[in-house]
């Protein structure tokens, strides 16, 4: 499942859970999506809260705030 330029998709060890990979070729993926989930709701909810606390200047450079 594909959400707001992340991949949602089921764990290789536990079909059960879920982890979400970057969509594309070589991104990082942010410390606070490491891990296994419960369900595709928990992953869309801790995105959209990850997404919610970026912040970009006008250099076009991110910067992140704790969650």
């Amino acid at each position: 499942m594909l959400y707001k330029g992340y991949i949602i998709k089921s764990y290789d060890k536990s079909p059960n859970l879920k982890v979400i990979v970057t969509e594309g070729r070589g991104g990082k993926v942010p410390d606070v999506f490491l891990g296994a989930h419960l369900s595709d709701g928990e992953c869309m909810k801790l995105i959209d809260k990850y997404k919610s606390k970026v912040k970009t200047n006008g250099k076009n450079k991110t910067t992140t705030s704790k969650l």
